[in-house]
């Protein structure tokens, strides 16, 4: 039996977003709307081959969002005034193909979701999701160029109103 072998960039990549997604957030701790890649990790190349896919097909950003209590309605105004023309800006630059933004009606106590909010943008590959963060901070300094707004919605105002329950970047499965 031949020895399974992982490509560096796949295998790092594993490994960071598992230990991102088990890292403990410290009380009072800022949050940024996407956050930073883990430094050292770097995408899989197109020719690089994940576990269960080829390195080709389409790349998903998911993202577990939760409004804090009594802010959903904030939080969904937020989303409707402020994320969608970000949200519209990252397909017209081509970084996404899509998204979609969801609510969930059973959000609670287990069994229930610990969430209430679900993002999802479909990428065309890993170059755009390397692309994605350095684009998306670009939109906002375009559409909120003052300094001092943009400290305002998204480091007090978006903590204030929802948090990251977790993130997963997911990949088309090659059935072939």
């Amino acid at each position: 039996m031949k020895p399974l072998s992982i490509p560096l960039p796949v295998l790092s990549l594993v490994i960071s977003l598992a230990l991102l997604a088990a890292s403990p957030r410290p009380a009072g701790a800022a949050e940024t709307t996407r956050p930073p890649r883990p430094t050292g990790t770097a995408a899989p190349a197109a020719t690089d081959v994940p576990l269960g896919t080829t390195g080709l097909g389409h790349v998903y950003h998911f993202e577990y969002l939760r409004a804090r209590p009594g802010r959903t309605r904030d939080y969904d105004r937020f989303v409707r005034t402020t994320f969608r023309p970000m949200l519209e800006e990252m397909v017209r630059r081509g970084i996404w193909l899509h998204y979609t933004f969801m609510a969930v009606p059973y959000a609670g106590p287990a069994p229930c979701a610990d969430y209430t909010h679900v993002f999802i943008a479909e990428l065309p590959n890993f170059a755009a999701l390397d692309r994605e963060e350095p684009i998306w901070t670009e939109i906002q300094k375009k559409l909120h160029p003052d300094e001092k707004e943009r400290h305002q919605l998204f480091e007090v105002e978006l903590p204030g109103i929802r948090e990251m329950v977790r993130e997963e970047i997911l990949k088309d499965f090659e059935w072939k």
